[in-house]
């Protein structure tokens, strides 16, 4: 039963006794306080009061009943009806009120202590039945994660033996695949193994002191989500730096975990390429019962297995990558740029922001080619590209694209708006500047292709088709 606030059961006494007194006033004006009656209202009111809500409020009863015996009738009776009222009134008065008030006064005194006394006792009862309640729903917890922890170890018994040949054989698998297929298959291992639900593999950029997001899973599409970790002031960033797995549960041991903590890091391991830390393994959910020390060992076994396999494919990649960029401009070629476009095309979809593609033609390629020689043409294209870092302030990625005559570049944080301003910018440098090459004044003439991440043109594809499209209609 909800307990009333004193307010409220002081308010109520009032109103009953102020029934009781118009009442009397109305009734019986002749018989002050219902003394004719065999029993007394006010004062059978104050018991009632003692036994449902104490002593205290059957005092209060009975001294407020007191005053309205006392006060209103004789007022009335001496101003309105010129009745002479005499010490021998109050007398009669007393008389007829000492018996009923006395024995009122011992019944709410007696009936007070044992009321009091039954409710201590009803309320020791309610803590222990409270206390009872409460540790065994801390106990069917118990039993109930005991249980899940349970069925995890037989699961993990029962399936030790098939889970390290699959281990096995999946590591080996690794060494097969390039470096981009060997981080994927990495993430379905680790998130197999340890049961996570939300993970997510992070790059460390060494030049912008960063780690930056190379794949996930399990996240929710529809949420906006950080891409871009700063290495300082991060837990990502502190397993990196000390080359230390990261732990919740060591954020109530360090007070410098504590403040770096921003409630996305259940476990983080760092992620091994041969001797060197190339970034970060997290794991931002996972169930209560998989997440243990026999998990922890687990991941870290599988980042030790899995390193000299990435080193492999790493080390196979930058070679093909070293072997195809154009020793003259140093730009990456047209598959490489289409990597990294998927690739910051996935980051940008994730932070809800914005991104925009360019490509470089040179119209008068033939003609230059003939006066400076194809290399001579490349170091034109690294002239033209330094002055198109300088306006977008180095945050342009340059690569060659399909043809010898084109260039293409990556502006992150560029909406279309922006794409075409900065494409005008960039013509409008190119036709004012005089360009030398070699001690020769040389004129290059080019049209630009490009196009922004919408939201019905999201695919790597579908960007590169428009920015093309755009200067095949340059050229009619």
């Amino acid at each position: 039963m909800k307990q009333q606030r004193p307010a409220v059961i002081t308010l109520e006494l009032l109103a009953v006794l102020m029934i009781m007194g118009i009442a009397n006033f109305l009734l019986a004006t002749n018989d002050p306080g219902y003394f004719s009656l065999p029993f007394n209202p006010y004062f059978i009111l104050a018991l009632f009061a003692t036994v449902l809500y104490g002593k205290y409020y059957g005092f209060f009863s009975l001294i407020v009943a007191i005053v309205f015996i006392v006060i209103p009738i004789p007022v009335y009776k001496y101003f309105y009806e010129s009745y002479h009222i005499t010490l021998s009134y109050w007398m009669k008065l007393g008389q007829k009120m000492v018996t009923p008030f006395t024995l009122t006064l011992v019944g709410v005194f007696i009936f007070g202590l044992i009321r009091d006394s039954l409710k201590t006792e009803l309320d020791k009862t309610k803590y222990i039945l409270g206390s009872i309640t409460k540790e065994k729903n801390i106990l069917q917890r118990e039993v109930d994660a005991l249980k899940q922890v349970n069925r995890e170890l037989e699961k993990r018994v029962y399936s030790q033996e098939d889970s390290t040949i699959m281990l096995y054989s999946k590591i080996q698998e690794l060494y097969s695949l390039n470096f981009q297929k060997g981080l994927e298959l990495l993430l379905t291992i680790a998130q197999t193994y340890t049961g996570a639900t939300v993970c997510s593999i992070w790059e460390h950029n060494q030049e912008l002191r960063r780690l930056e997001l190379r794949l996930n899973y399990g996240w929710d599409m529809d949420m906006e989500r950080i891409t871009r970790i700063a290495v300082e002031d991060s837990i990502e960033g502190w397993v990196l730096r000390n080359n230390m797995m990261f732990s919740v549960r060591m954020v109530m041991q360090y007070d410098n975990l504590a403040r770096m903590d921003k409630g996305r890091n259940i476990l983080t391991v760092p992620v091994t390429v041969g001797h060197k830390v190339w970034g970060v393994f997290n794991i931002e959910d996972i169930p209560f019962e998989k997440y243990n020390l026999y998990t922890e060992k687990y991941l870290l076994m599988i980042m030790a297995l899995v390193s000299p396999a990435l080193e492999k494919a790493m080390e196979y990649e930058a070679f093909s990558i070293q072997e195809n960029v154009n020793l003259v401009t140093g730009f990456p070629p047209f598959s490489h740029f289409y990597i990294i476009l998927e690739q910051e095309l996935s980051r940008v979809k994730l932070e809800k922001g914005t991104l925009s593609v360019m490509i470089v033609e040179l119209v008068n390629y033939e003609k230059l080619l003939h006066e400076l020689s194809k290399d001579g043409v490349y170091s034109l294209f690294v002239i033209i590209s330094e002055r198109i870092k300088e306006l977008s302030d180095s945050k342009a990625m340059f690569f060659h694209y399909k043809n010898d005559n084109q260039i293409s570049f990556i502006l992150p944080n560029l909406d279309y708006d922006g794409c075409s301003l900065f494409c005008l910018n960039i013509l409008e440098m190119i036709n004012k500047r005089t360009w030398e090459l070699n001690k020769k004044t040389v004129l290059p003439e080019i049209i630009m292709g490009y196009t922004s991440l919408t939201e019905d043109k999201q695919s790597a594809e579908d960007l590169l088709a428009i920015a093309e499209n755009l200067l095949e209609m340059q050229k009619i």
